[in-house]
């Protein structure tokens, strides 16, 4: 009985600063990286802007469409990445397959509970959602149709203006810049899922920056995303075009990886920083169209180098997304003051002026995601 007493008094005392609360009425904490554990920083409000009247707003990965998509349908015009299917589990592979699927720079596949198998495949727009029958159905990426199967499909319309049935399953909603009127931080627990995250919720016309980028898989994928794929515009008779740099108005070619330091003349709309030379060095040899450097973001010093690497690269000069995945052998602790250093510039910019937060940013982090959803089913329960 004492112990369902400390637990219970326990769970009390974490629903205090359970995500979902009224964040702003809350002082940021800065976290310190000493603990051998991530106890201490759960316990702890999480990160916050200390000068902001618009909070960060933190959701789980799994929570993303019943947060900010929990309608019966789709909206006219709303955007959404459209997936392909690779098959279900199981089913046999070819050898050429089995080597992509094994490269670190293919995107990743997530299974739903029939075992199947999907990539991301294009940007799209709704164009209605009223549903529609089997000998409707036209789409010539879903590659694993069952004949039996009665999913419900969205009329969706591509960047070329083609327009296809999709099933309800094959479509992920994105939190679109411009749409979405808050601030953002979506805690993913695996790496397949932060991957894909970063490319579907990062807009064309927004710059990119990814903190622990390693090899340089991720930061590629979405500088792909972003350069290499038309936009999908409101207007279907808006003139259509296959050039990224007519599409794409933040569209910049980067020439070599280390345009960082040699192309002075270009912007480029994605870096990716590590600061592990012997990672920078593989991503460089990997992905030469994309630009890396070798930074510190969990010290003071090192934060102020990278925010003024963005002012002078990034276009815009500052990122609209920021992804962190440096919880391979840290604490939660250094995640959280990663966080932290996100929302809370130093003296050497001004928000406003020559600086602006972030609108989404993306943490990798099992004990974070674990600890979000256990305090959103404490609150659901309650």
């Amino acid at each position: 009985i004492s112990l369902l007493m400390i637990r219970d008094s326990a769970i009390r005392h974490l629903s205090h600063y359970c995500v979902g609360l009224d964040l702003a009425a809350r002082s940021s904490v800065p976290m310190s990286s000493t603990s051998s554990t991530g106890i201490d920083a759960l316990l702890a409000p999480l990160p916050q802007p200390s000068d902001s009247a618009s909070p960060y707003n933190y959701v789980a990965y799994d929570q993303i469409a019943s947060t900010y998509f929990n309608t019966p349908t789709y909206e006219k015009d709303q955007l959404v990445w459209v997936l392909s299917s690779s098959g279900r589990r199981g089913k046999k592979r070819s050898k050429k397959d089995k080597d992509d699927a094994d490269a670190d720079d293919n995107d990743d596949p997530d299974e739903d509970e029939r075992g199947v198998r999907t990539h991301l495949f294009l940007r799209a727009r709704v164009v209605s959602d009223h549903g529609c029958s089997k000998q409707q159905h036209v789409n010539s990426n879903d590659d694993d149709d069952d004949s039996k199967d009665e999913e419900p499909r969205v009329l969706v319309r591509y960047p070329k203006g083609s327009t296809y049935h999709v099933r309800r399953s094959f479509i992920i909603p994105v939190l679109e810049s411009g749409i979405l009127n808050e601030r953002v931080v979506i805690v993913v627990p695996e790496t397949n899922q932060y991957r894909r995250a970063a490319v579907v919720h990062t807009c064309i016309g927004e710059s990119f920056l990814e903190i622990g980028c390693d090899f340089g898989p991720c930061v590629d994928r979405v500088r792909k995303a972003l350069t290499e794929m038309s936009k999908v515009p409101m207007d279907p008779a808006a003139e259509i075009s296959t050039d990224p740099t007519k599409t794409n108005p933040t569209y910049t070619k980067s020439g070599s990886s280390d345009a960082i330091d040699r192309n002075e003349a270009g912007r480029v709309v994605c870096l990716g920083i590590d600061k592990s030379p012997e990672s920078i060095k593989v991503a460089v040899d990997r992905y030469p169209g994309t630009c890396f450097s070798i930074e510190d973001a969990l010290t003071e010093k090192g934060t102020a180098q990278l925010r003024d690497l963005c002012k002078r690269k990034l276009i815009g000069g500052h990122p609209k997304v920021v992804t962190i995945d440096i919880n391979g052998n840290r604490a939660l602790p250094a995640v959280i003051e990663c966080v932290h250093n996100v929302m809370n510039p130093g003296d050497d910019v001004e928000i406003g002026m020559d600086w602006e937060l972030p609108r989404l940013i993306i943490v990798k982090s099992r004990m974070l995601h674990e600890e979000i959803l256990r305090q959103r089913q404490g609150l659901a329960r309650s």
